[in-house]
């Protein structure tokens, strides 16, 4: 379906949606509201609910990678670990804790400006 102007202000301001997927009619890619991607043009638009067979027709982007976990949940799991660690940790074992791999995990935190070992010291001051 065409995307509404609220839908489509969503895209541009990269807002999370948590039930529709847009994808792009010249590129034949789908991505999150919230991809960091260029803003394509509202005549190129099409909205999905995010379990619509219709999205076989296109394929997940490779920067907000829609078919994976959110990276925010990621973070979350992520910053809680730490807070509940009682041990000295590094990334390796962070990650393989939290179920993912690590360079994952790293790509995950370095798009939200998080640097593991400064975090790890921040975390240890506080």
């Amino acid at each position: 379906m065409k995307p509404t102007m609220n839908q489509y202000q969503a895209i541009i301001n990269c807002q999370e949606n948590d039930d529709y997927y847009y994808a792009v009619k010249t590129t034949k890619i789908f991505c999150r509201f919230s991809c960091k991607s260029k803003a394509p043009n509202l005549n190129n638009i099409l909205i999905f609910a995010k379990n619509s067979k219709n999205l076989a027709n296109f394929r997940p982007c490779k920067r907000c990678e829609p078919l994976n976990p959110q990276p925010t949940n990621i973070i979350d799991k992520f910053k809680n670990y730490l807070k509940n660690c009682q041990t000295k940790i590094t990334l390796e074992q962070c990650a393989k804790a939290l179920g993912y791999n690590t360079s994952y995990l790293s790509r995950n935190l370095a798009q939200h400006g998080i640097k593991f070992k400064e975090y790890l010291k921040n975390e240890i001051n506080n």
